[in-house]
C-alpha cells in the first residue's frame, strides 16, 4: 500500500542519517537543527496570541449565553 517506505525500520534509519551527515557535515546538520528548533520556537510565539483571541472569544460567548439565559428564583413567602 505505501511501497517501499511502509519497511523502512531503525537500521535503515541509522544508515540513512550517517549518510547524511557524510554528505553535509556536522556543522550544517548542527545549522540545520538549530534552524529548525527556532522555527518551531517562531512558529509557537505566533500561535499563541490567536489561541488566546480565541479563548476569550469562546468565554465571552459562553457568558453571554449564560447571562442572557433567565433564571427561576423563588420569593420566600412571609408569614403574617
Amino acid at each position: 500500500m505505501f511501497g517501499p517506505l511502509a519497511y523502512i525500520g531503525t537500521t535503515e534509519i541509522w544508515i540513512i542519517a550517517g549518510v547524511v551527515i557524510l554528505l553535509f557535515g556536522g556543522s550544517k546538520m548542527a545549522q540545520f537543527g538549530k534552524g529548525l528548533g527556532e522555527s518551531i520556537r517562531e512558529f509557537r510565539k505566533a500561535m499563541t496570541p490567536e489561541e488566546e483571541a480565541a479563548a476569550k472569544a469562546a468565554a465571552a460567548q459562553a457568558e453571554s449565553h449564560t447571562a442572557a439565559a433567565p433564571t427561576a428564583t423563588t420569593k420566600p413567602v412571609e408569614e403574617k
